[in-house]
């Protein structure tokens, strides 16, 4: 038996403090790691070859290598370390308590 009570609503928690789209996120432990990312507007590029939105002016300010930790037991964030590169639209996996990222873009 489910004694759960589920009220289907949201709960604000603390923001990231910086605004940022298009990266990864993952758990390890009672953590989640969120990497990368675009923290520029979306802009719509008109390339013939490659249309669609991409991640700010293209500027190398446009994309982030910072790695946040999110703890939601204490609901606390934590700026830990850039990734070796900046990048977004990315992929990552967990294995134990190593994260590996594949792909993305970058600037």
């Amino acid at each position: 038996i489910n004694d759960k009570v589920y009220h289907h609503k949201w709960i604000p928690k603390q923001t990231m403090g910086v605004k940022r789209s298009d990266m990864s996120a993952t758990t390890v432990g009672d953590a989640i790691y969120l990497i990368g990312g675009c923290v520029k507007d979306q802009e719509w590029v008109a390339d013939p070859n490659y249309p669609g939105y991409s991640c700010g002016s293209g500027t190398a300010d446009s994309v982030t290598a910072r790695t946040t930790r999110y703890v939601p037991a204490t609901d606390s964030h934590e700026i830990l370390f850039a990734a070796p590169r900046a990048r977004y639209r990315h992929a990552d996996a967990a294995v134990g308590t190593k994260i590996y990222l594949f792909g993305g873009s970058g600037h």
